[in-house]
């Protein structure tokens, strides 16, 4: 039975032999990537002494590495490590123009990958191996972390293809994913008019005792649903939020200058990102819309504009010369809030009146749908969400970014109850 070729830009056993006192000969078979396996041999470099022809191996060693720089028509070849691709593309995306909060998850991703590479080599890189790897961070990370780990090793493939190192993705075959379950997901949650009714009453006048928090030392002081609710200012970004659809991210990056209280409308402008983690994070107004589509000019329902001539006026919203923020951080005027605090805050109370199920998001499902039951077009709602996703005839025939009073008209009707 014949022996089995080695693997493409791999080496055989290195041979020395004594050419004379300090002088050796190191020597072994190479297979390159055409196929073809040579024999390749280097002796002791002019001038030195090798006692044992440790040398002669070490220039071995490096003229086959530069053989496989040379076919691989890059500085990767299949010897390099699988852990310097991933930096060099980690360095191409501190380069490009991603978001910062994306760049933040690839570094995360990168940081959980990197040592599950170990000391694997590009030409060692089998779609096994590497769905083994992708396995283990879904088990420990959970199955996000898993896709943007194959994300990360798909990049790493194109790249290694355009060395020369691979002839084709290896990480294309990789599944990111757990086994999918017979049962189907619930659907998603949307609030009739008459329960945002109810969930706003509760926010205001809710005499249900909140439970300490976990840890919590023994002098914390308990607090009802309302005070819990007036206490951290959560009251009028939930009218806000039930009223236009807004991202928290939007919601929370808005500033005085931005509504208009003679048009009864407010633009969304900007929106506030979490850059960072352990520790190292800190929140950005980020200037500009999140998508081309996300700056919009939205008509407010009468229950919105209510609230926000109402506390323009309250100590709550103190105006700022730095930011004029109309939902700052309860840790003082201007300073920014953060998303993830607020999505806390409304967690901790919701399930206490009867809301449990009712996520921030709920909110922007929920003002789409009574928009579209009050007989709003679908071009319409998606302009005032702030969608891309439409058909191609209303994207290229139809005018968009539209102030539209009838998705705030229908809002208002379904909550009024009018």
């Amino acid at each position: 039975m014949p022996r089995p070729a080695m693997p493409i830009g791999s080496h055989g056993t290195v041979t020395r032999t004594q050419l004379a006192p300090g002088r050796w000969r190191a020597s072994a078979r190479y297979r390159g990537l055409d196929g073809v396996t040579r024999k390749v041999q280097r002796d002791t470099p002019p001038g030195e002494t090798d006692r044992h022809g440790a040398k002669a191996e070490q220039a071995l060693v490096a003229a086959i590495e530069e053989m496989m720089s040379v076919e691989g028509g890059g500085d990767i070849t299949t010897g390099s490590l699988m852990s310097v691709v991933l930096d060099q593309h980690m360095a191409d995306v501190e380069k490009s123009d991603l978001a910062p909060r994306t760049k933040d998850s690839y570094r995360w991703v990168a940081s959980l990958l990197r040592p599950r590479l170990g000391e694997i080599r590009v030409g060692e890189a089998t779609t096994r191996r590497l769905q083994a790897i992708v396995t283990g961070l879904g088990k420990d990370h959970g199955q996000v972390v898993a896709k943007q780990a194959k994300t990360l090793l798909m990049a790493m493939g194109r790249l290694l293809i355009a060395e020369g190192a691979w002839d084709r993705n290896k990480s294309r075959d990789i599944e990111a994913s757990a086994p999918r379950s017979a049962a189907k997901k619930p659907p998603a949650r949307v609030l009739s008019g008459d329960e945002i009714r109810a969930l706003l009453e509760a926010l205001r006048t809710s005499t249900v005792m909140l439970p300490p928090k976990k840890g919590a030392s023994r002098s914390y002081t308990t607090r009802t649903v309302s005070e819990f609710a007036r206490d951290v200012d959560l009251l009028d970004p939930i009218v806000m939020l039930c009223g236009t659809g807004l991202r928290r991210s939007e919601l929370l990056g808005l500033q005085w200058p931005d509504y208009d209280a003679e048009k009864k409308t407010i633009t969304i402008r900007n929106h506030v990102i979490r850059s960072g983690r352990s520790g190292r994070s800190t929140l950005t107004l980020e200037q500009g819309s999140k998508t081309d589509s996300s700056a919009r000019v939205i008509a407010l329902p009468g229950f919105v504009t209510r609230m926000l001539d109402a506390r323009r006026t309250t100590a709550v919203s103190v105006r700022s010369d730095e930011w004029d923020l109309i939902f700052p951080s309860g840790t003082g005027p201007g300073v920014l809030r953060d998303p993830d605090t607020f999505n806390a805050q409304w967690a901790r109370i919701r399930g206490e009146i009867g809301f449990g199920d009712v996520s921030s998001h709920t909110f922007r499902r929920t003002a789409a749908t009574l928009a579209d039951e009050g007989g709003v077009s679908t071009r319409k709602i998606s302009d005032a969400l702030g969608h891309s996703r439409i058909s191609m005839t209303t994207d290229v025939y139809m005018g968009r970014k539209q102030t539209h009073p009838e998705v705030a008209d229908a809002i208002d009707a379904a909550v009024s109850g009018e």
